[in-house]
């Protein structure tokens, strides 16, 4: 069954509830494993400071294997990591990208882990900051998510995405920094 770790965004902050996360991730691991790092949300030059943030935060706490993934490479990369980390940045940037893959490949026996931007992906219905608009995640999770859920300036976000929402696909609010662990 796969494990899906959601983070509201804003991991690279320095703070308790950010330490509390890596180290949760961690416990999902073994040593000896392998971390995928997903950046396809994040500008190419970001990359480097985002590797080495979660290096440091994650390396640690456990002996593993790190692995950043390539689009050329995402799928096969995939079939051999243990543990999928996809990371904040651009929702649509990323959106784009997951467009040439398959959406079950995210429904496999792993631990999934998703901030921000990755949180938008996995569910159903989430709400794009730069766009402006609600977007239709990948629909991973019967979820419609708002990410950074405690910003002001997601008020009327959270409006439309609360209309959305219904049984079958229920509203999470997901403040920075804080996550919720989930098993489909």
């Amino acid at each position: 069954m796969p494990t899906y770790i959601l983070h509201g965004g804003a991991a690279l902050r320095r703070c308790e509830s950010n330490t509390q996360f890596y180290q949760h991730i961690a416990r999902k691991m073994q040593a000896g494993q392998t971390l995928l790092l997903v950046y396809f949300a994040a500008d190419r030059e970001d990359w480097a400071r985002k590797l080495a943030h979660d290096s440091r935060n994650l390396l640690a706490q456990l002996d593993m294997k790190i692995e950043v993934a390539e689009v050329e490479t995402f799928e096969s990369q995939l079939k051999s990591a243990d543990v999928v980390y996809i990371r904040d940045g651009y929702t649509d940037k990323l959106f784009k990208t997951f467009e040439a893959f398959d959406p079950k490949l995210l429904m496999q026996d792993k631990v999934y882990v998703a901030s921000s931007a990755g949180a938008n992906l996995l569910c159903k219905g989430c709400y794009s900051a730069p766009a402006q608009k609600v977007m239709q995640g990948l629909g991973v999770l019967p979820l419609n998510v708002l990410i950074h859920a405690n910003k002001d300036e997601y008020s009327k976000a959270k409006e439309k995405l609360v209309k959305l929402s219904n049984q079958d696909t229920p509203f999470l609010a997901l403040e920075e920094t804080k996550f919720i662990t989930l098993e489909f």
